[in-house]
């Protein structure tokens, strides 16, 4: 790199020695010489990096560096094949289990609530609820068992399906 210096002009250092060596027999690292060289402040010099390289430096060119046919574009379709990611399809929800009879039931009573239970806290308003469902009859809760035999037939065919698109 810098072989024009003359080494006479050098100042001999060593940033590390053995015990039994002699300071002025080593001669100093490249780096170590050129920072006891090294002016500060106003007089420093800025020398720029192109300066201090051993070999011209040249702008790039893909011409003059043999790569410009790397940097074509292909001519065929099969770029598109490397740049595509693999999705993985996402796992089919599972299907909600069926509403049960009381479920059925409170809903219906929910939307019918009477005045003075409008506002209330949601443990008044379902203790009010359980209460009405136990004073229902047999014969008034037939409507609501059917309601949930209708949601336990849609829940079995919902899960085999849901089944049949886990196997797949």
């Amino acid at each position: 790199a810098n072989f024009h210096i003359d080494e006479a002009d050098m100042t001999g250092y060593s940033h590390w020695t053995f015990p039994d060596t002699n300071a002025e027999d080593e001669e100093p690292s490249y780096m170590m010489a050129l920072r006891l060289n090294r002016k500060k402040g106003k007089d420093a010099l800025e020398k720029p990096v192109a300066a201090s390289l051993s070999v011209p430096m040249n702008p790039y060119s893909p011409d003059q560096a043999g790569v410009k046919e790397l940097l074509l574009q292909p001519n065929t379709s099969l770029a598109p094949i490397f740049t595509q990611a693999k999705t993985l399809k996402d796992p089919p929800k599972k299907p909600k289990r069926p509403t049960t009879s009381f479920g059925h039931f409170s809903t219906e009573i929910r939307s019918n609530l009477p005045r003075e239970m409008k506002g209330k806290q949601f443990g008044v308003i379902n203790t009010y609820i359980a209460e009405q469902w136990r004073a229902l009859s047999d014969e008034g809760k037939v409507p609501y068992i059917e309601k949930y035999e209708e949601s336990k037939a849609a829940y079995t065919e919902a899960m085999k399906t849901y089944e049949l698109e886990l196997a797949n």
